[in-house]
């Protein structure tokens, strides 16, 4: 490896870094059962917060709490694979030709 790769590659390994970064301060929110389940999860899909009506948390209700609670996390989850997809792909199309073809042979 040149100083020219071993520069480009320094960078490269710093913007995704900073992708990481944004990745991690992101927040994207799912809701199921009309709003009253709320979950929010980071850019890389990690769970950052659960939101449940009272309503929901009667015995009674525990199918919807469930069902609910498993269609939200599932809709963030995709959500912030979604974000996250984006995010590398603007990383990628902005680097140069050579640091591309560090990735994988210019994707």
């Amino acid at each position: 490896m040149n100083f020219g790769q071993m520069k480009d590659a320094m960078a490269l390994k710093a913007k995704l870094g900073k992708m990481e970064r944004e990745l991690k301060k992101a927040r994207l929110s799912s809701d199921a059962q009309g709003g009253r389940i709320k979950i929010t999860v980071d850019g890389t899909g990690e769970v950052q917060s659960v939101e449940i009506d009272p309503e929901l948390l009667n015995p009674e209700r525990r199918k919807d709490l469930e069902k609910g609670l498993a269609y939200a996390f599932n809709s963030a989850r995709e959500a912030a694979g979604r974000f996250s997809q984006e995010r590398f792909k603007e990383l990628v199309d902005s680097l140069p030709p050579e640091m591309k073809a560090m990735l994988g042979g210019g994707m």
